[in-house]
């Protein structure tokens, strides 16, 4: 009888172990679930905006020469002369300048956009996927 009993209380005892793991399993799941959905949602947004990029610096380059035709046709207003030209020379040094640079942070942003957005889209694919086993092993 003693050795059934050990047998007995060792077999319980490894029940009772493998339960308690079970549900810390289960919880520490449900907690990855309910934490990786947002995350996935976060990295959705930082693709649009990413993806986004481009075309707001392309804008910012156009409000630019708007406003270096602006302020030209008010120095084209002035009378002819030396302040004239100096003037006008700034202002299409400033515009060339400007355009250059805008040129560049498109030329930056497009390259991000293009290599970033495929890795973004794919972590947030796969933190919706984890978030999804884990609420699916969770729940059963």
């Amino acid at each position: 009888m003693g050795i059934g009993n050990y047998f007995r209380n060792v077999w319980g005892g490894v029940k009772k172990g493998a339960t308690k793991v079970w549900g810390e399993l289960k919880k520490g799941t449900e907690f990855v679930g309910r934490v990786a959905k947002p995350i996935g949602r976060i990295a959705s947004s930082a693709g649009g905006i990413i993806g986004m990029m481009p075309g707001h610096v392309g804008m910012i380059g156009k409000a630019l020469f708007a406003g270096g035709e602006a302020i030209k046709s008010l120095t084209n207003s002035l009378p002819d002369g030396a302040v004239k030209q100096k003037l006008n020379d700034a202002i299409d040094r400033g515009l060339t300048t400007g355009g250059a640079f805008v040129n560049s942070a498109q030329r930056l942003a497009q390259k991000v956009s293009d290599s970033g957005q495929k890795y973004i889209n794919a972590g947030g694919n796969i933190i919706n996927k984890v978030g999804s086993i884990a609420t699916d092993f969770a729940n059963h």
